[in-house]
């Protein structure tokens, strides 16, 4: 374009372009810069805009633009009726000495870094209340001229001392580096609460992290990828297991008792939750020292294991129930296991010691006999040994919500399974109603449990009486035919089947 051109033609022509062209113009020359910046200024809500949703935001950054460039008169106003306007990012004869033409990427990740520093500070020196900070699931931020993906609270908010010493809960997974925790680890010394996810990566940071909490009391680990890093969270773990009150562990990785153990919790005598979800299989003997632990202030115990546990890990699990209610304080007690291989199943069987006497109903005696005051339960019971069921309603009066799985459940998420054997309970659905405790809120029947629509209008009746027709939710994960739908229909109108616990089913219900 000649630089002659009058500049009213110019802004007559830069009028006809979208709104992102015409801020680029103004990088092209001073003379494109000079007409530019007053068709910005003038009208910066009028442009061409496409109504999407980056356009929206370029609006907006237009009238932030808009709000810089007022007079200092029309800014005190602004900030005399309750509009606060952040400082200046940088002096003018500063980013002028930084500015060159042909270092535009770099002058736009500075736009970047300097912007975001600033939030994030502000909000780091504005929050005096917060106390939870997660970085679970946060997006990332592209910049693509230096082809990197940052989290800007990660980077910028660490020379805030102030505001990690007051943060008592924290979580995170792997977007977050090993210099974040380090520097973490100098100031936030009240976390109560800690998650990482990803436990493999930045092991010595996260120990480092876990070994200056004054007062840690609940602690969840989730493995992703190799245990070789357990060492150095085992070593800083051993420091606080008097006061840890929650231990989480869930695993996507095969645990061997090489690199892994849970005796180091065997200490934790004021633990009052424990939870192990392994979606993969473990050796028996990461459970061996764990076993005789007295954890005798536990009152939650979760155990979700993928592949079928063997006898050993059956007997384990029943001394630690031993051992950890000597005074009858369990109330949440969850033993669960989901589908394994045939083959599997024939070599266990092969291999057993325990024929005659089989561990898994050990356990399920071992809490008819010795968990009497539980309030929630979920179990498996094994295929054709459905009659166990009516043993804990009658032993177990306090229940108030009951998951029964079959052994052949192959993901504990959805509770899909194998169909190739049904656990028929038609003839045994009466007897459960009779003796269903009459606090009971919530039973389910997850996996391949079978039973008539005679039966389930039996049970409803008897229920009815039972729990004086109280509400409470009935589920159950195969669908239970149009007969039994339409039974189910009558108790929710008669109001025995609680619709909060059943809104979800009803429109599955009448479509099928």
């Amino acid at each position: 374009m000649i630089p002659l051109i009058p500049t009213e033609i110019y802004q007559q022509i830069f009028k006809r372009f979208h709104v992102s062209t015409i801020c680029k113009f103004a990088l092209v020359n001073k003379t494109w810069c000079a007409n530019v910046t007053p068709i910005l200024y003038k009208d910066p809500f009028s442009l061409v805009y496409n109504n999407t949703l980056n356009d929206k935001e370029r609006k907006a950054q237009l009238a932030r633009t808009y709000l810089w460039c007022l007079s200092d008169d029309a800014k005190n106003f602004l900030k005399s009726i309750g509009i606060e306007l952040p400082e200046y990012i940088t002096t003018m004869s500063t980013f002028k000495e930084w500015l060159s033409l042909d270092n535009d990427g770099n002058m736009i990740d500075y736009f970047h870094y300097v912007t975001l520093e600033k939030i994030c500070k502000q909000f780091a020196s504005s929050t005096e209340s917060i106390t939870y900070l997660s970085f679970i699931n946060v997006n990332k931020i592209h910049l693509p001229f230096r082809n990197r993906m940052m989290v800007p609270l990660q980077s910028y908010i660490c020379s805030e001392n102030s505001f990690f010493s007051r943060i008592e809960k924290f979580e995170t997974d792997e977007s977050i580096t090993s210099g974040f925790f380090f520097k973490m680890a100098q100031v936030a010394h009240k976390i109560e609460d800690l998650h990482i996810v990803d436990c493999h990566k930045n092991d010595e940071a996260i120990a480092t992290l876990i070994k200056v909490q004054d007062n840690l009391q609940k602690i969840s680990l989730e493995f992703n990828g190799s245990l070789q890093s357990w060492e150095y969270l085992e070593e800083a773990l051993g420091e606080k297991v008097e006061s840890l009150k929650y231990v989480h562990i869930l695993s996507r990785v095969y645990l061997t008792y090489d690199y892994f153990s849970l005796g180091i919790f065997s200490g934790c005598t004021n633990l009052l939750v424990l939870k192990l979800h392994l979606y993969k299989s473990m050796d028996h003997h990461v459970l061996e020292d764990f076993a005789e632990s007295a954890l005798t202030k536990l009152k939650t115990l979760d155990l979700k294991i993928a592949i079928h546990p063997t006898s050993e890990t059956f007997c384990q699990i029943s001394r630690l129930i031993t051992n950890s209610n000597t005074y009858d304080t369990l109330r949440n007690v969850s033993i669960v296991w989901q589908y394994y291989p045939v083959d599997f199943y024939e070599i266990y069987l092969s291999s057993s010691t325990h024929t005659n006497n089989d561990p898994k109903i050990c356990i399920i005696n071992k809490i008819t006999d010795s968990c009497t005051s539980i309030t929630h339960l979920e179990i498996t019971i094994p295929n054709s040994k459905g009659s166990h069921i009516l043993n804990i309603f009658l032993a177990c009066v306090l229940l108030q919500e009951v998951k029964f799985y079959t052994d052949n459940v192959r993901n504990l998420a959805n509770t899909k399974c194998d169909h190739s054997e049904y656990s028929d309970i038609s003839q045994k659905f009466l007897s459960f109603g009779e003796n269903i405790p009459k606090n009971l809120r919530l039973l389910c029947f997850f996996g391949s449990w079978k039973f008539d629509y005679f039966a389930l209008s039996d049970f409803l009746d008897v229920c009815a009486d039972r729990l004086n027709k109280k509400p409470f939710g009935l589920l159950f994960s195969l669908h239970p035919g149009r007969k039994s739908v339409e039974i189910m229909l009558k108790h929710l109108n008669s109001g025995l089947l609680d619709p909060m616990i059943h809104a979800n089913n009803v429109l599955a219900w009448i479509k099928c």
